[in-house]
């Protein structure tokens, strides 16, 4: 028997494109109904029903109940029907492969594109770090030139050039964070886990 495949995303396991799935299913019931199209089909049927009828005339009244059963069984064995048969499950059998190759190439893309997302997220977060850590050392050149001013060892001059430099790190870790951030949302979308969208499409319409 054929399993549903899914994709796991950074621990996150998630279904690989839910229609391709449906229309194997789909496909796959297809071909087993034509697979026992030729044996004999048997069904049963009951029912239990119940009339009350009341007639009012002038010397009185006349009230009437009928309960009524019925039990039935029946079956059915289409002997031979021709190549009816035989050209129903190729074609069923035909459609199930079609929809089961339509998954895994399916399933195969998006595992590629979620491993090259995932590539991306982690490049983008060696970067996030590497810029953190030009920041932070900005910062301390900025603050230990700020003493050696103070200390009359280094002009004054120099903290304006210190200072642009620790501007730029911020503006470039703001950056690299910036891009990490999409990068991020694009895998949490592609793993279809985004919380904004499950809340969105969990909404009532009114």
């Amino acid at each position: 028997r054929r399993h549903t495949r899914y994709i796991s995303v950074t621990g996150v396991q998630t279904c690989a494109l839910p229609i391709y799935e449906l229309q194997a299913r789909e496909a796959d019931l297809s071909y087993r109904i034509a697979q026992v199209r030729l044996l004999p089909k048997f069904g049963a049927t009951a029912g239990h029903y119940v009339e009350n009828t009341t007639n009012a005339t002038a010397v009185g009244v006349e009230q009437r109940g009928v309960i009524r059963q019925s039990i039935g069984v029946r079956a059915g064995w289409a002997i031979f029907d021709g190549l009816a048969a035989r050209a129903a499950k190729q074609e069923a059998l035909a459609s199930k492969r079609l929809a089961e190759r339509r998954l895994d190439n399916a399933a195969e893309r998006l595992m590629e594109e979620a491993q090259r997302q995932e590539r991306s997220v982690a490049l983008e977060a060696q970067a996030v770090k590497l810029t953190d850590r030009r920041r932070m050392l900005a910062a301390a050149a900025l603050s230990r030139l700020k003493e050696e001013v103070q200390l009359g060892n280094r002009p004054a001059n120099e903290l304006d050039e210190a200072a642009a430099n620790v501007s730029q790190a911020n503006a470039a870790s703001a950056a690299a964070r910036a891009r990490y951030l999409g990068e991020w949302s694009a895998l949490v979308s592609l793993a279809g886990a985004d919380p904004l969208v499950q809340n969105l499409s969990s909404r009532k319409s009114p």
